[in-house]
């Protein structure tokens, strides 16, 4: 990103720097050889690795299995008294549904009336 100067005067040691990663590979000899040799170096740190990650994920289940569980919002201070009350009318509960009618049948009836086309075909030259 952005603009690199460059002149003929460069010296082939620069160039080389300049091709050299940022952020060096951890493990450079972690790949086998010949897809099937592996140095014996490798496979303990791979196994420190393996270690290290399982402590991390035991401590992290540890926490988490500790944690009490955050309580529930209330709506009400006194639930059994809200579920013992009355029902809802029945008359509640038809004026509901004649409302709930009404509002389908009048967006039922709305139309569009387009004088132009809503949807405009593109085309690639």
């Amino acid at each position: 990103m952005g603009c690199c100067y460059s002149s003929e005067s460069e010296t082939p040691e620069q160039d080389g720097d300049e091709r050299k990663p940022l952020i060096p590979h951890p493990n450079p000899d972690s790949k086998p050889l010949n897809g099937t040799e592996r140095n014996p170096a490798n496979i303990s740190s791979t196994r420190t690795d393996e270690q290290a990650l399982l402590w991390i994920i035991n401590k992290t289940a540890h926490t988490l299995s500790q944690k009490k569980p955050p309580s529930l919002p209330s709506l009400t201070s006194q639930p059994h008294q809200v579920l013992a009350s009355d029902l809802v009318p029945y008359s509640d509960i038809q004026q509901v549904c004649k409302v709930a009618a009404y509002t389908y049948s009048a967006i039922s009836q709305i139309k569009v009336d387009a004088k132009e086309e809503l949807v405009v075909q593109f085309a690639i030259p």
